[in-house]
């Protein structure tokens, strides 16, 4: 026979039942209005963009909200509510789903041909750990390498470890905020940056297999405020309008900061890039915060891509250690599509 609940514990039962179904149906209001709000990446005006962050945040942190709407089922089950359990639970399963199924091995395309194995690394400005730089490469030893937040201090580092390995390189330093490619294969272009409001950008064509091959270093902004998260959507754009133009197949590589829920990652789908990760990866493949070191720990965000084209495939994807940056690396192996 179960005992009746003291007043004082059916009390302490509704405050708890009724925190959790606020927390829920709060959660889930910022789901639905983040997946239904029309994107256009063009529009800045008010109260547009405003909305445009709302909407933001709620499809970058959607798995962090169906780990919040796990715990609201949790106490679902301990408080006896199953309505608030059916609506908490069905909605972090909704939620978790894409991470489920991204323990699921990946069927990978049958390439043709050598493959070419690209790096992208956030070096972070403030970099001081050259040693664990230099580790990274000499393991994963890239063809390819697309560095942000390139500064003489990372370029100092990097050239005294690797020597002539990259005999073919390109940087450009901006303050804070540079980047560089290096390259084993010869350029066919001279390299060129794009610094400006909106964008930063490098842009390389390089032989590989006998053929040219664009290679992108990317790195739009931060979403530290509104105006920065319209500049990165319009650096987003900019870049969909130069893949789609461009004669030869593309690799575009860097910190986007935005992940692959958000409808940045989705323009640059629609001219026909694939996610390197969402090809061959497993797992979250979270690339930041890692700085400090606890934040590891936490569930982070996967905002450092390898894209390609689609007369290219994928045949191997892995996220990188700590580098003393707060961005893991991450590392991908490129062949043509047979």
């Amino acid at each position: 026979m179960i005992r009746p609940l003291s007043p004082i514990r059916r009390w302490t039962a509704a405050v708890l039942a009724s925190v959790a179904w606020s927390l829920t149906l709060g959660l889930a209001a910022l789901l639905v209005f983040a997946y239904a709000f029309p994107q256009d990446l063009l529009r800045r005006n008010q109260p547009y963009a405003t909305l445009v962050v709302v909407s933001f945040f709620g499809r970058v942190l959607t798995f962090h909200i169906g780990l919040a709407l796990s715990a609201a089922a949790i106490a679902a089950i301990l408080l006896r509510r199953k309505k608030l359990l059916l609506v908490a639970g069905s909605m972090s399963l909704v939620c978790l789903l894409p991470t489920l199924q991204s323990l699921l091995p990946n069927h990978v395309p049958p390439t043709a041909g050598p493959r070419l194995r690209v790096m992208s690394m956030n070096l972070k400005f403030t970099q001081a750990h050259a040693d664990l730089v230099d580790r990274q490469i000499l393991q994963y030893k890239p063809d390819v390498l697309a560095l942000e937040d390139y500064t003489p201090i990372s370029q100092n580092a990097i050239e005294t470890s690797t020597g002539n390995t990259y005999p073919y390189r390109q940087f450009y330093f901006n303050y804070k905020q540079g980047l560089a490619i290096y390259s084993r294969l010869p350029f066919v272009e001279k390299p060129t940056s794009t610094f400006t409001i909106t964008r930063r950008q490098m842009r390389a064509v390089i032989l590989f297999n006998g053929r040219p091959l664009v290679i992108y270093v990317e790195h739009p902004f931060s979403p530290r405020s509104m105006r920065r998260i319209l500049n990165n959507r319009m650096a987003t754009l900019d870049l969909a309008g130069q893949v789609s133009r461009e004669k030869f197949p593309v690799i575009a590589a860097g910190d986007f900061n935005f992940n692959e829920t958000t409808p940045n990652e989705a323009a640059l789908k629609l001219v026909g890039l694939a996610d390197g990760f969402e090809t061959a990866g497993h797992g979250r493949g979270s690339t930041w915060p890692v700085e400090p070191r606890w934040k590891q720990w936490l569930p982070g965000v996967r905002i450092d891509h390898i894209f390609f084209s689609r007369q290219l495939t994928c045949s191997w994807f892995a996220v990188g250690q700590y580098d003393g940056s707060d961005h893991l690396p991450i590392i991908a192996d490129i062949a043509i599509r047979n």
